[in-house]
């Protein structure tokens, strides 16, 4: 499958100091001795069996975000040694983002997210080869990301409705399997699509699409118009509603009827227009995702899954939802038919 697209590929033995925005870049692996892939895998041993660490090998993880889910997870899986990471952003870092996200410091204030989080990936794993896509997931960019991956991690931006949309649309078109996670006081929820179809050609499990009252036009035009500071408060709630609905349907309270955390969080969200995030808490989230993907991996494996106490992933419309600090490990169902009718409500007219 091949689609036009205006944005050309550079192929570079490093990571370019700066892009010029209208490329992508392929980094070359570099050749290292194999001892050293040996010893840098070695602890993953015995718990990570042959054939699963053989496999990691050839994977391409396509991670769609950079940011506090995204650069932490892209870190833990280039420490496995894929044969690819595909690392997309197109959000510069600020100060805020230091509190949280892998690749933020003072020295990359200003800085594309896609880039420095590259630049510290190939400092760890210069033998695997890095794609770099500066200019985020686009209808421009979305296929050339995904068509070569084995697995889509959307760890994209809280408001991109428009691009998560067409992400999941593609992934859902090519039967790419995307796992998606997120931040949420101390926990996180756990959403997979594996997008498999049958004989004819139709999806076994709901779709992300299933749960939206819009199409990908609709999504765009939210998207474009909370960047632009331009939607209305009934855009910009009827966003948080749907990306809620689906990616949150857990925000926790961890104080009581007078310090309702959850009240706060959702006031913080739809009145100052920014999400809470604990410090703490994206990197563990992260690691949580991360190490659904090794399940995904050994259960893929059929036969030579030697893991045979590790339970099924959750499919959607089901999910997990953890909190350390409530003590919360759950595999919850969302009501795809409700969540529609509910958002439809919410829709500006």
């Amino acid at each position: 499958m091949r689609h036009t697209t205006s944005i050309q590929e550079k192929i570079l033995d490093d990571v370019p100091p700066i892009v010029d925005g209208q490329s992508m870049y392929r980094i070359r692996a570099r050749t290292l001795p194999h001892s050293s892939r040996e010893e840098r895998t070695d602890r993953n041993k015995p718990i990570v069996f042959p054939e699963l660490q053989s496999l990691i090998h050839e994977m391409t993880f396509a991670v769609l975000g950079s940011g506090g889910i995204g650069g932490h997870v892209v870190d833990s899986l280039a420490r496995l040694l894929p044969k690819q990471v595909i690392v997309v952003d197109s959000g510069i870092f600020d100060i805020s983002n230091i509190h949280r996200q892998y690749a933020a410091r003072f020295a990359t204030i200003g800085k594309s997210k896609a880039l420095e989080t590259a630049r510290l990936i190939r400092e760890i794993a210069p033998d695997i080869e890095i794609v770099i896509c500066t200019q985020g997931s686009t209808p421009d960019t979305v296929y050339r990301l995904l068509e070569g991956a084995n697995l889509a991690i959307d760890a994209i931006e809280y408001h991109r409705i428009g691009a998560r949309y067409e992400a999941m649309r593609v992934a859902e078109e090519i039967g790419l399997p995307v796992l998606n996670g997120n931040s949420v006081g101390f926990g996180t929820h756990l959403h997979f699509w594996p997008h498999a179809k049958d004989s004819l050609g139709k999806l076994i499990h709901p779709s992300f699409m299933e749960a939206c009252p819009f199409d990908q036009e609709y999504a765009y035009h939210i998207e474009n118009r909370i960047a632009a500071g331009t939607c209305s408060q009934a855009e910009y709630d009827f966003c948080c509603h749907t990306v809620n609905s689906i990616y949150l349907p857990n925000i926790p309270n961890y104080g009581d009827s007078v310090f309702n955390t959850r009240e706060l969080f959702i006031q913080r969200l739809f009145v100052e227009r920014t999400a809470c995030i604990v410090s703490t808490n994206p990197k563990k989230a992260a690691g949580f995702l991360a190490n659904h993907v090794l399940f995904y991996l050994a259960e893929s494996l059929g036969a030579k899954n030697k893991w045979q106490n590790v339970p099924k992933l959750a499919v959607f419309p089901e999910y997990v939802y953890e909190d350390d600090a409530l003590r919360i490990f759950e595999v919850h169902s969302l009501n795809l038919k409700t969540i529609r009718n509910e958002l439809s409500r919410y829709m500006p007219r």
